[in-house]
């Protein structure tokens, strides 16, 4: 009998540790869930497309592939990679670095409307111009008190008196 004793002693400590372990298999189960399905709240954006990225971005929160703003982030992207010397996912990131830098500032200009403005700098083609400097002068007017519609115009004059 005396060695009964620890081997049931065994058993009720083996119990425990499978009562345990299983409490803690549930925990992590329950957690994984939970932290699954909140992290589905979040749009995966590394599976978007740049324009589908630049919408998001301009919107605040996610928006379907279908929105009407993703066309026009696609037509202006596709416009200005034509007029500039930087390819697409340069003019993004600096159009998103240009709204930030204004949003420092303290002026809220939406995306969309910085790259409008920026594509109608150039009505056409011009050998190598710059989306970057275009970009630079632009947020430049604009933290001196342009208005949108007053830089775009000023860089406009300004490269028409340059090109004659």
């Amino acid at each position: 009998m005396a060695e009964a004793q620890p081997q049931d002693a065994k058993k009720t400590r083996d119990k425990k540790t499978v009562k345990i372990g299983c409490g803690v298999i549930l925990a992590i189960v329950i957690i994984s869930v939970i932290i699954g399905t909140c992290l589905g709240c979040e749009p995966d954006t590394t599976e978007l497309t740049l324009e589908h990225k630049l919408a998001v971005i301009h919107a605040g929160h996610y928006v379907e592939e279908n929105n009407t703003t993703v066309s026009q982030f696609r037509n202006l992207l596709h416009s200005l990679s034509a007029k500039y010397t930087e390819d697409r996912q340069q003019i993004a990131d600096m159009s998103v670095t240009a709204r930030n830098i204004l949003r420092d500032a303290g002026i809220e200009e939406t995306l969309l409307n910085i790259m409008q403005g920026m594509d109608k700098i150039l009505s056409s083609p011009i050998e190598n111009q710059s989306f970057a400097e275009y970009a630079a002068a632009y947020t430049t007017l604009r933290k001196k008190g342009f208005s949108h519609d007053d830089a775009i115009q000023g860089i406009r004059e300004l490269l028409q008196s340059i090109s004659g």
